[in-house]
């Protein structure tokens, strides 16, 4: 068993200093691949909880996969490879159509999909500057029109 008395003791002694060497770093990690938990390695290797947890955050262990592979692991996809085809086709030869005509022609087909996952997928596929047109309620000459016509009421 170990002697906790020391164990504060050198603690108190060392200080708490940043610089650690590599064997330390070692121990730390084969104890974390051992199934150790950070609170059993923090009193074997007589360093606080806060610095394994810094020192396993900041060290990449190999045989574990990392967060963002595991981001979707089990999350089926939206479209299908054949889908992401079909929209890639409709959007390079309509470039011009908003967001809701190449909607309601993708619409067409088997799977239907709204306008921000069919942003979101273009761009996935590497095709934002690809991505459809957006076409806004007012253009540029319907604003004269309409004080125009406000006018003409005024009179």
């Amino acid at each position: 068993m170990y002697n906790f008395k020391a164990i504060i003791a050198e603690r108190v002694i060392r200080g708490g200093g940043k610089d650690m060497s590599q064997c330390n770093k070692g121990q730390i990690i084969v104890l974390y691949q051992g199934k150790k938990s950070f609170k059993k390695i923090a009193e074997i290797t007589c360093n606080g909880l806060c610095t394994v947890q810094r020192i396993m955050k900041s060290c990449k262990v190999v045989n574990e996969p990392s967060s963002s592979s595991q981001k979707n692991c089990d999350r089926k996809t939206i479209l299908s490879n054949r889908d992401q085809k079909s929209l890639k086709r409709l959007v390079k030869t309509n470039r011009q159509k908003s967001n809701l005509e190449i909607k309601k022609s993708f619409d067409k087909g088997s799977k239907t999909i709204y306008t921000c996952t069919m942003r979101r997928e273009l761009k996935g596929m590497g095709l934002k500057r690809f991505s459809a047109a957006r076409k806004y309620l007012v253009t540029a000459t319907e604003p004269r029109k309409e004080t125009a016509i406000y006018k003409r009421t005024q009179k």
